[in-house]
């Protein structure tokens, strides 16, 4: 996202679904449908137009006001990387007026917000307690005040940033062998699918072959002396 704003250019759609990963695992961005150039109009830097997944949307998006295209990117990526961590983002939407979850983020309710997070995912058996560091990031991309919210230099010099992180040979493991299980997983899903087609183009054939065997009832009609018989 730096070199896409260095360049002058916001992309305004991201999440997860535009995140992909080649054969060596490298990072690609893709779902530029949206993206536009940061000047905006008049090279006044705000933008108004409202596009986007309303689930990573920014509090001013989703109110329909003005907006500076870096920034509601920023909030799109504390999304996405809360979702990483979690697998799940901390809320549906970013309206303080109809989702709760968001409201204490809004109003700087912390505590309560990140008890919030965590009695949640314990729910589904995630017993997993933030860092403050961890904390401390996600409040400041997730501001409710883009003035409040961190630019992409602040991120990067931001103490969870520079912290600790997984070798990249362990990475490549670790994303290798999840690779193998989706593999095995989609042939499973294949070898089932192709069973149930082949099993719905065996009843088809039995079905015609009954249609094309059955003769069907002639009518009866009375005789003289009153029995009936079949035509």
């Amino acid at each position: 996202m730096q070199y896409c704003h260095q360049k002058g250019i916001c992309h305004r759609n991201l999440k997860l679904d535009n995140l992909l990963l080649d054969d060596n695992f490298q990072l690609k961005v893709s779902g530029f449908g949206f993206s536009t150039l940061l000047e905006g109009h008049f090279n006044s830097y705000l933008l108004t137009t409202r596009v986007g997944n309303e689930a990573y949307m920014a509090p001013e998006l989703i109110q329909g006001e003005v907006y500076h295209g870096a920034s509601v990117d920023i909030f799109a990526c504390g999304m996405i990387l809360f979702a990483m961590l979690c697998r799940r983002t901390p809320f549906d939407k970013a309206d303080k007026k109809f989702n709760v979850y968001y409201k204490l983020l809004a109003e700087k309710k912390f505590d309560k917000f990140w008890q919030v997070q965590e009695k949640e995912l314990a729910k589904s058996g995630n017993q997993m307690k933030f860092s403050p560091e961890f904390k401390d990031l996600i409040n400041g991309m997730l501001a409710h005040e883009c003035t409040e919210r961190f630019t992409l230099d602040a991120v990067k010099q931001h103490a969870w940033y520079n912290g600790p992180a997984a070798l990249g040979i362990c990475l490549i493991t670790e994303l290798d062998n999840k690779l193998k299980i989706v593999q095995e997983s989609k042939t499973a899903q294949d070898i089932e699918h192709q069973k149930a087609k082949e099993l719905k183009n065996q009843l088809k054939q039995i079905n015609q072959m009954n249609q094309n065997n059955f003769v069907g009832f002639r009518p009866f009609r009375s005789g003289a002396d009153g029995t009936e018989s079949v035509l």
